[in-house]
Parts: C-alpha cells; structure tokens; sequence
C-alpha cells in the first residue's frame, strides 16, 4: 500500500520531497491555466453555436453550458484561493522551514481534480449536439 509521508510538522519534509511538491504544484498550474484559456476560447467561439435542446437547457457541443461556466467559476474561485496564499509559497527556498506543504500539497490535488474536470468538459464539448 502507498504510503504518503505526514507534513505536519515545519521540518518533516525532506529537500528532495519539497521539490517533487513544489514540481507538481507548478505541472497542475500549469495545466490549469492552460486548461481554463482553452475553456475560455470554448466558451468565446461556442456561444453563437449554442443549441437549445428539448429540455431546455443550452448546449455547447454534448456539454451544458451552464455546467460549463459552473466549471469556469470553480476555477476561478480556486485561483482565488492560491493567490491568497502565494505569499507564503513565494517564501520556498527563502525561508522552507516555515512553509506550510500541506497548504500547497491541498492546492495541487484540488488543481489536479480541476484540471480532470475541464479536460473532460472540453471532450463533450468538441462533440457534434448531433
């Protein structure tokens, strides 16, 4: 069984575990910008091809657009979330002892959650309404 080491404490991460925490966090933002520009350019192009469909409701392509720009919004208020804490993440290499992984160990999992979620958005609505 996979075992994650605990961070509860400031000196319990070791220096090679602070750069793979520190890589994933920078691989998710990454991808989440990359993931939410590609939503926004969705959402850009798409609006005039909204089809409204018996139940009523608007779609781009196989995905709601409502559900879409829910998903827009989720995103947003993460990043949200994360700048409120980059002073702190700013502080890795500065100052390591004192930064608080679990923060930035949260963040990267909730981006990665993010990131899955657009990534299977942008599939449905690449398909035909057809």
């Amino acid at each position: 069984m996979d075992h994650q080491p605990s961070y509860k404490g400031p000196h319990a991460v070791k220096s090679k575990e602070i750069e793979s925490i520190v890589s994933e966090w920078i691989v998710a933002m990454v991808d989440f910008r990359t993931h939410y520009k590609m939503l926004t350019i969705c959402v850009e192009r798409k609006s005039n091809e909204e089809i409204q469909l018996s139940d009523g409701d608007l779609y781009i392509g196989q995905c709601r657009a409502c559900e879409l720009k829910s998903l827009m919004s989720t995103m947003t208020a993460e990043l949200e979330k994360l700048l409120q804490h980059v002073d702190q993440i700013s502080e890795i290499g500065q100052n390591s002892s004192t930064v608080d992984y679990t923060t930035i160990i949260g963040h990267t999992s909730v981006l990665k959650q993010l990131n899955s979620e657009a990534k299977r958005t942008l599939c449905l609505a690449a398909l035909s309404t057809a």
